[in-house]
């Protein structure tokens, strides 16, 4: 049920307000706002996907700027779809 609320694209205030409800559902205001921790680990999880996508999984090595970035051929480049 977890895995099927975040993998889903369900929006974080109403996954947490769930998580809430889920840990008391008579009295969801008494358990501790920790929004912005869900938040931290939801933007780190970002991160480790986009890393595992782009091959640096294992790689020990720091990401130089620029490694992440797709490629993206419609965007005007020199020598690749534009004339010198």
């Amino acid at each position: 049920n977890i895995l099927l609320d975040v993998e889903c694209g369900t929006a974080a205030v109403n996954y947490f307000s769930k998580l809430k409800r889920i840990t008391s559902n008579m009295f969801p205001h008494l358990v501790l706002d920790q929004y912005r921790e869900l938040l931290w680990v939801a933007r780190i999880w970002r991160v480790l996907k986009l890393f595992k996508c782009n091959g640096f999984g294992h790689d020990l090595r720091a990401v130089e700027p620029g490694e992440l970035v797709l490629f993206c051929p419609v965007c005007p480049q020199k020598r690749v779809n534009l004339d010198p």
